[in-house]
């Protein structure tokens, strides 16, 4: 899924419905497969509102201007034929297949976090009770790893940060100097080195001299990364994306110990 189609989706989320930034966003979604053949007047005509209050939604959105915006209007199903694309992998596995089959696909996979080394996860778990400051990020289906973390963490009194926006998960890492924890949640790994959603292959440049950083991916090369503290390695018997599956599972196993230290400690 594109950059452009991700945070629109985020505004109507994030906005009430109301405002005039949802009505923009939820029209060029209902438009979505047009915009790349329109101006920025076409555009302001079709929202009902001015030129300006187009080029200032479009800069909120982190685009430079419309034409940077409109580079990125262009929808194609898995337009780089990357074999994770959720229509290719999991979509298209099930019509090939049978639901029966991918769901064993799945249970193979959740099978094998029995082996995850426990003693990394406690290494998580007593890093979180230790620091203050703790932030959780991922990219579309990863990010729901970093959301379960949150309101797992919370039932337990424990209240760490973390944004579904890209935008603002990128200004946060870029700006914020305190000392604290980044979990990222990035099945291939590639959070800390790209612009996942972006077309253009955008590389990232963070410094994180003052972050501790914990990766949880299924790419073991990550162990070495420069940037990386700890390095949470699962593994999937499968080719299919089931980390959305897997990640809960690890929450539950990080909050498990991360009780057993808030336990000892009282």
């Amino acid at each position: 899924m594109g950059i452009l189609l991700v945070r629109l989706i985020d505004v109507i989320n994030e906005y009430s419905e109301d405002s005039t930034f949802y009505s923009i966003a939820y029209t060029m979604l209902l438009n979505f497969d047009n915009l790349q053949n329109l101006s920025i007047n076409d555009v302001a005509n079709l929202c009902h509102v001015s030129k300006s209050t187009i080029s200032k939604f479009v800069r909120s959105l982190n685009f430079e201007d419309y034409s940077d915006f409109k580079a990125e209007a262009y929808f194609k199903e898995n337009r780089f034929n990357s074999d994770y694309n959720y229509v290719a992998n999991i979509q298209q596995y099930i019509a090939n297949q049978d639901a029966n089959t991918y769901i064993d696909k799945v249970i193979q996979d959740i099978e094998i976090i029995k082996n995850i080394d426990m003693t990394v996860i406690r290494k998580i778990a007593q890093i979180i009770y230790q620091y203050p400051k703790v932030t959780a990020f991922g990219t579309l289906f990863s990010q729901l790893g970093a959301l379960d973390l949150q309101y797992k963490l919370a039932y337990n009194h424990k209240f760490i940060m973390s944004y579904v926006n890209d935008v603002k998960q990128d200004e946060y890492l870029k700006n914020n100097s305190e000392q604290g924890v980044v979990i990222i949640y990035s099945n291939s790994g590639n959070y800390l080195n790209k612009y996942q959603l972006s077309s253009f292959d955008e590389k990232k440049k963070y410094d994180y001299k003052n972050k501790k950083v914990i990766l949880i991916t299924a790419n073991e090369m990550m162990v070495n990364h420069p940037d990386v503290d700890i390095c949470l390695v699962y593994q999937h018997l499968s080719k299919l994306q089931t980390h959305s599956y897997i990640y809960p599972l690890i929450n539950d196993l990080i909050v498990a110990e991360y009780r057993s230290f808030q336990n000892a400690n009282f």
